[in-house]
């Protein structure tokens, strides 16, 4: 299930909120989440019939909401696996994946200081390596995949400097079951600023081998800021992610960590 929260109803003020089911349908409620209406033209655009998660390929499911920060009612929705699709109503209507667009999302972000700009973080580069960072600039309308230095190609989760859309951390694997698998893992976090080619990010982080593909996160309040949570433990970068440090919790007596499947920061 996949949820994104924000802006208001025009009727009652209250937040709306849309939530992304398994199989692939949206729902959005206008009233903080008491009551949900589907958006179900979703299920029937074209593509939808092609949609399928590998590890059940009968179905499919909603991986990530994205609402754009800037636009009212635009909406970005990936279904994994198979398409990124947009709306322009707040889910009233929903337009097809573009021919050049991401096939399998697994996190995508906006900025509020990047109008039309998204980052993909897919697994595109599993089948074909150099395709797994995929970036618009025009509000999803095209879509490129400027990926100059990333070495792993399977892509799961990015993160954007609050203060600077230009800085960005990504985490990555060679393929699923060394992102997801314990028994075989295997995954690193590379950073990216503006000009520059993405580098892997050594110091601070757990070793590659051994460690489940990382969720990123960020909060508006803290600039430069970065979080990472994996199998290891959670990480912060206080630097725009070019170091990082463990952050001591104190997990409870016989704790194991395993696959991470979100992270919230919220501000004090």
């Amino acid at each position: 299930m996949s949820v994104a929260v924000g802006g208001h109803s025009r009727e009652r003020g209250y937040g709306v909120v849309y939530v992304g089911t398994e199989p692939s349908a949206i729902y959005r409620s206008e009233d903080g989440g008491t009551g949900f209406r589907e958006r179900a033209s979703l299920r029937a655009l074209p593509s939808a019939s092609s949609w399928s998660f590998p590890p059940r390929p009968w179905t499919s499911h909603i991986r990530w909401i994205t609402l754009d920060p800037l636009v009212p009612g635009r909406v970005f929705a990936a279904a994994e696996a198979g398409a990124l699709v947009r709306s322009l109503d707040g889910g009233e209507h929903w337009e097809d994946r573009r021919p050049d667009g991401p096939f399998d999302t697994h996190t995508l972000v906006m900025h509020w200081l990047a109008p039309d700009r998204l980052y993909s973080a897919a697994g595109d580069g599993f089948m074909r390596p150099g395709s797994g960072f995929v970036q618009s600039d025009d509000g999803g309308e095209s879509w490129s995949r400027p990926d100059d230095g990333l070495t792993l190609h399977y892509l799961w989760s990015v993160a954007a400097d609050p203060a600077d859309p230009e800085t960005l951390v990504i985490s990555a694997a060679p393929d699923p079951n060394q992102a997801h698998n314990p028994a075989n893992a295997e995954s690193a976090i590379f950073r990216r600023s503006k000009g520059s080619p993405f580098q892997q990010v050594p110091e601070g982080l757990p070793k590659q081998r051994g460690t489940l593909a990382s969720v990123l996160a960020a909060n508006e309040a803290e600039p430069g800021v970065f979080y990472a949570a994996n199998n290891q433990g959670v990480f912060r970068s206080r630097d725009t992610g070019i170091t990082w440090e463990e952050l001591p919790i104190p997990w409870p007596s016989g704790t194991l960590l395993g696959h991470v499947d979100a992270l919230v920061v919220v501000a004090d």
